[in-house]
């Protein structure tokens, strides 16, 4: 599977159980609202942030 738009090419292990929802998120935007791929790049950022904060590195 690929990554979403905006998702680092190497994401942490933590990050991993959240790859599938941003991803089926990025493809509703761009598919369903027709939503710009920058958007799309910036919204899938901010939330490998927010996930990144709720899974800290050293819990899997």
């Amino acid at each position: 599977m690929a990554a979403a738009p905006g998702l680092p090419s190497a994401t942490p292990k933590a990050l991993n159980v959240f790859v599938a929802q941003i991803d089926a998120f990025a493809r509703q935007m761009r598919d369903e609202r027709g939503l710009s791929p920058v958007t799309i790049a910036t919204r899938s950022e901010r939330l490998v942030w927010f996930f990144s904060g709720l899974c800290p590195l050293g819990i899997r």
